[in-house]
C-alpha cells in the first residue's frame, strides 16, 4: 500500500453510508468517520458489528467516495477494521 494512502472501511449504518478510518483515533475506542450529512466525527471501533457492508458499486457509496477524494484524501478501500500496529496510528491532534 501507498505509505500516502489512508485506511477506509465504508458500511451502511441506520440507512446511510459512513467512512471508518481505523488508523486515525479519536480516543476512547474511537476512530474519525465521515458521513455526507454529518460530516467528520468519532465513531465506535465496535460500529461495524452494528452495521453492514455496502457494495461500492451503490450510488451512495460512490458519492462519498467522491466527496472524500474532493476534500483530500488518498483512499485505500478496506473491507475489515482490523489495527495496523500502534506506532502507526496517527491521532486527530498531530
Amino acid at each position: 500500500m501507498d505509505s500516502n494512502k489512508i485506511r477506509v472501511v465504508l458500511r451502511r449504518f441506520c440507512g446511510e453510508v459512513i467512512a471508518l478510518f481505523p488508523d486515525i483515533d479519536e480516543g476512547r475506542g474511537q476512530c474519525m468517520s465521515y458521513m455526507r450529512i454529518g460530516q467528520h466525527g468519532a465513531a465506535s471501533r465496535n460500529l461495524p458489528r452494528a452495521s453492514r457492508p455496502v457494495d461500492l458499486s451503490e450510488p451512495d457509496a460512490a458519492a462519498l467516495m467522491r466527496e472524500l477524494i474532493a476534500l483530500g484524501y488518498n483512499l485505500h478501500i478496506v473491507k475489515r477494521m482490523t489495527r495496523q500496529k500502534p506506532q502507526q496510528y496517527r491521532t486527530s491532534a498531530a
